[in-house]
This record gives C-alpha cells, structure tokens and sequence, in this order.
C-alpha cells in the first residue's frame, strides 16, 4: 500500500452539469491517485451560495456570511495540502460563481487575519492557510490574446499570495 503524500481538495467551478472541467477534473484525479494523494471533491453547482449574492458585511467586515454549505466548504478547505480549482474562463475572469465561492469562503478569521495598520495606514495580516498550495486548471474558448496568464491572473495575485504559501500555478 502507498503513503499517502498529499490531501488535494479539488474545487470544480464550472456552473454546467457536464463540461470539459469535469473531464480535466478527472485526468486530474487519475494522476494525484498514481501519487497515493487523497482526494476531496467539490462541485460549486451544488451548493447553496446565490442566497449569499447580497449580505450585509458592516465596515470592518465583522459580520461574515455563513451557512452549512459555506461552514462544509471551509472544513473542506482546511483539510487539504493542495487545492486545485477547476473552471473556464468567462472573458478572461472566473465564472461569477467561482468568484462568489471566493468571496464567501477566504474570509478574514478563516483565510487571514487583519492587524493593525502600521502608521495607521500599511495593512499588516496572517496568512492562516500559510503551507498549502494551489493550482489552477482553467480553460477559455476566446482569442489567443486571452491566454494564459489572463485567465489565471486574478486567483494568483489576489488569494494564493495573500493567503497561501507564496502563490499558485495555472494551467
């Protein structure tokens, strides 16, 4: 029997009920399954969050919103080593869902922790989820001009580097 080596938390964010992202999703999981990695699976379609769309979060964002789908998402994510998200490009950002899920889950107290501003003015923070990593498998069906690193610029400069170890890959 193989060590298990990694806890993947997988995150699909395609809002269709077949899509390519499924297939992704799949190879994915034959490769991590060669590696010995345990695997959890996360399909946003299936949760609860447009009730979420229009919360009140007061100015110094005290009031979080929760629910039992957002409370199973955080367990989820606290569980793993490495997070993959899974989702297409809509002219060249996450799909609103995606974004939605973000939003909702790497919440201050969770993801990080504020500190007081230095001077009154520089932003200082914890990284809570500090040590795990991410990738990002991301497809687009639009113009080359589009690539890449437009459709995975947004996750890796915002979440992975202001909550994670360093940042994220993307594929």
């Amino acid at each position: 029997m193989k060590k298990i080596t990694k806890k993947i938390s997988i995150v699909n964010g395609h809002p269709r009920e077949v899509s390519f992202c499924d297939d992704l999703v799949e190879k994915y999981i034959e490769g991590a399954r060669d590696h010995a990695a345990e695997i959890k699976i996360l399909d946003l379609k299936d949760l609860a969050l447009e009730p979420r769309l229009k919360y009140d979060w007061n100015r110094n964002h005290n009031s979080k919103p929760t629910s039992q789908d957002l409370e199973r998402a955080k367990e989820f994510i606290a569980w793993s080593d490495h997070m993959v998200f899974a989702y297409p490009a809509y002219w060249a950002m996450p799909p609103a869902l995606v974004a939605l899920f973000i939003e909702m889950v790497i919440v201050s107290g969770f993801a990080f922790k504020y500190h007081k501003p230095m001077f009154h003015l520089i932003a200082q923070w914890d990284r809570l989820l500090k040590g795990r990593t991410a990738t990002i498998l991301s497809t687009m069906d639009a113009p080359p001009w589009g690539g890449p690193a437009a459709r995975t610029a947004a996750p890796r400069a915002g979440v992975a580097r202001f909550c994670l170890k360093a940042g994220a890959t993307g594929v």
